[in-house]
């Protein structure tokens, strides 16, 4: 087998598989829901298209020399890990959990909470959480520069925003999108929603500020920090303020979406920028 093909990243699904074929000099798995292959190996109704090469990004040396496995729901926060993965070219397996079976016992043991991301390392087992598994990737790719160095005012500043990303804006997007979470009664629902979409405005504006004079997050320098961000930034595009009424914020969401790592994972999930007109995906 060749080096390349030795390096070569999958793309595959929870769900059930068909044989291994060849398709275009690589054995893959078909994952497909039923019906026929075509000639090439390939189902019209195929839900996950075969992916090619391990991410490209130029020559960054790694301390995870074993294929890592990415489990992440299609236009979700693990786009953000899948973006850092591509960028950093490091080895790793895309697997793809579809909505609604996160609490199945299948990825229940993968992560007990029942969320993605889910990064599987030989190293250091699962990963979870956004900032931890965007930290794991950024110090596992040494020489992409993809955190600020240790002990530098930017690092700690990356650090900061990931965490507020998190534990803020993130938050408000599922109130927003599953207000019958965190509501007993219907009755409260629009009460709920009106409150994130309100939290969601201030956070944009807030964002919108910082990056006034900046290019990226902590600065000059591209980091997870701005992986993460454009998670928002794409799924602001689809709320009313839209993040395109913020030309900062939206300039720094054209900016990542312009990177091909961006695009390639945003490919590799069947995805958009644009994406649906309401609600997660």
């Amino acid at each position: 087998m060749s080096p390349i093909r030795n390096r070569m990243r999958r793309s595959t699904s929870l769900r059930n598989e068909r044989p291994s074929v060849r398709a275009r000099g690589w054995t893959a798995r078909i994952l497909t829901d039923h019906g026929a292959l075509d000639p090439h190996g390939r189902d019209p109704r195929q839900r996950l298209a075969l992916t090619g090469h391990r991410g490209v990004h130029v020559g960054c040396r790694t301390i995870e020399a074993t294929a890592m496995k990415l489990f992440y729901l299609q236009g979700s926060c693990a786009l953000a890990p899948h973006i850092a993965l591509e960028h950093a070219g490091l080895v790793y397996e895309a697997v793809r959990v579809d909505r609604g079976k996160q609490a199945e016992a299948s990825y229940l043991r993968i992560n007990p909470l029942g969320r993605v991301p889910a990064l599987a390392t030989a190293s250091h087992g699962t990963i979870t959480e956004v900032p931890a598994v965007l930290m794991y990737i950024a110090e596992a790719a040494t020489d992409c520069s993809l955190i600020p160095s240790v002990g530098t005012a930017a690092r700690y500043d990356a650090l900061r925003w990931m965490a507020y990303l998190s534990s803020t804006v993130h938050p408000a997007l599922g109130r927003l999108w599953r207000a019958e979470r965190f509501a007993v009664d219907a009755i409260a629902l629009p009460a709920v929603q009106h409150a994130a979409a309100a939290e969601l405005a201030s956070d944009f504006a807030h964002i919108e500020r910082r990056l006034e004079d900046r290019q990226w997050l902590t600065g000059d320098q591209l980091s997870v920090a701005d992986f993460y961000l454009f998670v928002f930034g794409r799924l602001g595009l689809r709320l009313a303020p839209s993040t395109r009424e913020f030309p900062n914020f939206h300039r720094h969401t054209l900016a990542i979406a312009r990177l091909p790592a961006a695009q390639r994972a945003m490919s590799q999930q069947g995805i958009a920028l644009e994406g649906p007109q309401s609600g997660p995906g």
